[in-house]
């Protein structure tokens, strides 16, 4: 799974990515506060996100490299 902020681009921002194996998503969607109640939206902050260890993870892409 992919999570990507495509940044400010008045501000000339780059975009910033977050990656994650479907396990790792799944787990912190029932973990979050909204689980359980009817709203079904998950909304995870930046902060929250980077806090997973997600940013810039592209080493889950190596087991698919040659």
């Amino acid at each position: 799974v992919v999570f990507v902020d495509l940044g400010n681009p008045s501000k000339n921002e780059t975009p910033s990515y977050w990656i994650a194996t479907r396990m790792e998503v799944g787990n912190a969607c029932i973990s979050h506060p909204a689980h359980g109640t009817k709203n079904w939206e998950r909304r995870f902050s930046k902060d929250a996100l980077d806090s997973k260890g997600w940013k810039d993870n592209w080493g889950l892409f190596e087991q698919f490299l040659p």
